[in-house]
This record gives C-alpha cells, sequence and structure tokens, in this order.
C-alpha cells in the first residue's frame, strides 16, 4: 500500500501545522501524495469493485448465496 497522505493525531493543531508545513516546502511530496491519494481512489472506488462489495454484504445480509444469487431454501416445519 502507498503512502497517501499525511496522518496527524486528532486534536493536535501543532502537527497539522507541522504536516502542513511540510507540503508546502515540498512540491515533490505533494505530488507524490497527489497521485498515491488518486491512485488509491481510482481503484477501491471503481464501480465495479463497489458494486461486487456491495453485493456480497448484501447476500451475506439475506443469507443468500452468492453464486446463485438466490436465498438458501428455507427449513420447513
Amino acid at each position: 500500500r502507498h503512502e497517501a497522505g499525511i496522518a496527524v493525531p486528532p486534536g493536535d493543531p501543532a502537527a497539522l501545522l507541522v504536516a502542513a508545513d511540510r507540503l508546502l516546502d515540498d512540491a515533490a511530496e505533494r505530488t507524490r501524495l497527489g497521485r498515491n491519494a488518486r491512485e488509491y481512489a481510482m481503484t477501491a472506488f471503481e464501480i465495479g469493485g463497489i458494486a461486487d462489495r456491495f453485493e456480497t454484504v448484501i447476500a451475506a445480509a439475506a443469507g443468500a448465496d452468492r453464486g446463485t444469487g438466490l436465498a438458501p431454501e428455507s427449513p420447513r416445519n
């Protein structure tokens, strides 16, 4: 996995300032992080992949067999 940003602790404005200054001072780092972030977004949020993950979640919630898309038969009482 490629680095696509700079993590700073929540509620730490000093750390945020250091991270922002780092990016302001380093054009190559901004470019590298921007490219990595775009690559991640294009891969992670590609519509086919999202649809497949959504289908898997819905099928699991419904107790369906993803291979057929049909819910398994319920036992009869």
